[in-house]
């Protein structure tokens, strides 16, 4: 792996529609890998 995009859990990306869509897109750029924080809100 070369490059990823990792993401807080907070605010507008503790949703799941708009992390669903943000990782489709990360995917469609070609990034290596998308990642969400383990941690519970």
């Amino acid at each position: 792996m070369r490059f990823a995009i990792t993401i807080p859990c907070f605010e507008a990306c503790s949703e799941p529609g708009t992390v669903a869509r943000m990782a489709r897109d990360v995917e469609v750029a070609g990034w290596d890998g998308f990642f969400v924080w383990d941690h519970i809100f």
